[in-house]
């Protein structure tokens, strides 16, 4: 019984695998107007055409871009970035893209997948719940939310960009006007080259950005600062138009607001005209329109006691929505496996085009493949696999006397300190700044960081390999705690080319790592603190230095004593869940209730600050000292609170 078994695995696999290699043999006979076919005309815009088409690859329907105007070279690139920055969204609730490429007459085009539905505008002018309507901007929320994390503003939103699909599938779409925030974006954008060269010349307070309507109003004024809060406001028109029915206009009267309170005054504050009176992120738009879903009052309404009573006895009743969370986690669960299926599928497809290789003219394919063997060879060298990427660059000079391949082999060598073998591959202001240096091995922490600052931060691909592959090797030494300072400072003023010193003190001792980055107004990122590793960090201090906190900098790092004073306004969402003892946030704009909930906290300093919901402290089980402002605590908030918390009053 097991051998049969055994054998009716084994022609499973065979015909799994056979199916996936003729797929990837298909795949490198068809041309683009090949693979997709039957293209029929959907929608028209100012930049593009969509049309529904067959890949027949796959034997699925999708839909597919092509720019409209050929010779604009603006055109263009505003449909190569559109289809880049989508690329870089991955999220259920974001428009997936497929494929992107030139087809046979060298127009680019793009493939996404294809909604047998309808754009929310349709759906809003059918009859539905006000509770679906909200879910659909719920979701549209989270997509937003998540483009904000990665630094990319959509500038369009609108029902027309929202689609629903007949099985409640939500979709964010059109981010051709959308806008990079350079201040606050991932790695992975700004490594992206391709979109880097289309992007240069775009700025977020260059053109006039959105639709009359749903735009905010600094969209309208002339060199004012357009950020992700716009986005907030579109958001609220959003809602505007599902509670009234209708568009919101110019003179549209906001006292005319229908539906329940709480979400009134959640359109109200999103539709402020002042930004500073909006919310801060799409996220905390999003907090509260959960919130209300949910059963819960809104940040928005300002509820009392009785109100919160009235919502927690009707919050039971909807045991429904239990179902609804399985629903999403089932369908979350389906969509990476999908992803992950594809992911193998390419991997196989790769195998595949490497075997059949052989069986073409190798002296004609071997100049094709150069620029492949360059690309590999790159990254090789980010993978600090040094003498891999030195033997692909000795056969592409086998083949070709490429610069490129000389200049990656002094690299090589560079990274590994092999001066004296890099030298007969050096040219321009490398070899001068070797040169001028006098660079020997094993480098000087200090020679190390003087080279580091010679380096042209602006420079393409080459010297940015070069300066995180130093630090890299260097971090993995056993290094002093004032070598290790010296080199987070040389990172830190390459990464920030206008400043001329840094502030930072770092001690040590049994109890942890003591990190003093304050009073540093102008520095916006410190992700070298990661090279720390799980290093247990006794404080870290931010005062007056209000750089931008996310999980790829503080993810791994084990802080025990945080302080944040003079911190302008930021969602710091991310603290949430850290095992914080003692958190000063004193004199800053945070409202520090927003985040602290179920905090191990035993010192909290909010004087001169903010503090939206006392009853947070409630969760606070282990709190000891709490340092406020005068007369800061509601007196009704102090005589509920616990006997054993002292308070300080500063």
């Amino acid at each position: 019984m097991d051998e049969d078994f055994s054998g009716f695995l084994h022609s499973q696999f065979s015909e799994a695998f056979n199916a996936q290699k003729s797929s990837a043999e298909l795949s490198l006979l068809l041309t683009p107007n090949e693979r997709y076919i039957n293209k029929e005309i959907l929608a028209e815009g100012g930049q593009k055409k969509i049309y529904k088409c067959t890949d027949v690859l796959t034997g699925r329907t999708i839909a597919y871009a092509s720019v409209k105007n050929m010779e604009g070279q603006e055109s263009l690139e505003k449909f190569i970035r559109e289809a880049r920055l989508t690329a870089h969204l991955e999220h259920p609730h974001i428009i997936p893209v497929y494929d992107s490429g030139s087809d046979d007459d060298n127009s680019p085009f793009f493939t996404m997948k294809l909604i047998s539905g309808k754009s929310f505008e349709d759906y809003l002018k059918e009859e539905h719940s006000l509770n679906s309507k909200i879910d659909i901007l719920i979701k549209s929320c989270e997509a937003i939310s998540f483009a904000h994390s990665k630094g990319i503003i959509h500038f369009d939103i609108k029902p027309e960009n929202i689609q629903v699909s007949d099985f409640g599938e939500v979709l964010v779409c059109d981010w051709g006007l959308a806008g990079i925030a350079y201040e606050a974006c991932s790695e992975e954008l700004l490594n992206d080259d391709v979109l880097q060269e289309v992007d240069m010349n775009q700025s977020l307070d260059s053109l006039f950005k959105g639709t009359p309507g749903y735009a905010a109003p600094e969209m309208w004024e002339k060199n004012s600062h357009r950020d992700h809060l716009a986005d907030v406001y579109s958001l609220g028109a959003t809602l505007y138009q599902i509670l009234t029915k209708k568009r919101l206009k110019k003179k549209s009267n906001l006292t005319e607001l229908s539906g329940p309170e709480a979400l009134q005054a959640v359109c109200l504050q999103a539709l402020s005209k002042k930004k500073e009176q909006r919310y801060q992120s799409s996220a905390a738009l999003l907090k509260d329109l959960q919130s209300w879903r949910d059963g819960f009052a809104t940040q928005a309404e300002q509820a009392g006691f009785t109100t919160h009573l009235k919502l927690l006895v009707l919050r039971h009743r909807n045991v429904c929505r239990a179902l609804f969370a399985s629903i999403l986690t089932i369908s979350t669960i389906i969509i990476f496996f999908m992803l992950s299926l594809k992911q193998k599928e390419k991997e196989a497809s790769k195998l595949a085009d490497n075997l059949q290789i052989a069986e073409f003219d190798r002296n004609k394919l071997e100049q094709k493949l150069l620029p492949r063997y360059l690309e590999n060879a790159y990254t090789a060298l980010e993978a600090r696999n040094y003498s891999s990427a030195r033997a692909l660059c000795e056969h592409i000079l086998r083949n070709s006397q490429s610069p490129k391949a000389k200049e990656l082999i002094a690299l090589s060598y560079l990274c590994e300190q092999k001066f004296k073998d890099a030298r007969p591959w050096l040219t321009g202001s490398l070899l001068s700044t070797v040169d001028q240096l006098k660079l020997q091995a094993p480098l000087k922490i200090s020679d190390l960081a003087n080279f580091i600052s010679k380096l042209n931060r602006n420079k393409a691909q080459t010297e940015r390999i070069l300066y995180k592959n130093l630090l890299f090797e260097e971090f993995q030494k056993q290094l002093s705690l004032g070598e290790k300072r010296e080199l987070i400072i040389a990172e830190l003023l390459y990464k920030h080319p206008k400043l001329k010193k840094i502030h930072l003190e770092l001690q040590e001792n049994a109890e942890g790592l003591y990190i003093d980055l304050s009073n540093n107004p102008s520095l916006r990122e410190i992700f070298i603190i990661q090279k720390l590793g799980d290093t247990y960090i006794k404080n870290l201090n931010l005062d007056r230095t209000p750089v931008g906190l996310n999980s790829e900098i503080i993810g791994k790092l084990q802080i025990e004593s945080l302080s944040l004073q003079y911190w302008p306004q930021q969602n710091l969402a991310i603290l949430k869940g850290r095992r914080i003892l003692h958190l000063n946030v004193a004199h800053s704009k945070l409202d520090a209730s927003t985040f602290i909930t179920e905090m191990p906290l035993v010192t909290l300093d909010i004087s001169h600050s903010s503090f939206s919901d006392w009853t947070t402290l409630k969760s606070l089980k282990f709190l000891k000292t709490l340092t406020v402002s005068k007369d800061q605590i509601p007196a009704a908030i102090r005589t509920k609170m616990r006997n054993d918390i002292e308070v300080l009053e500063k």
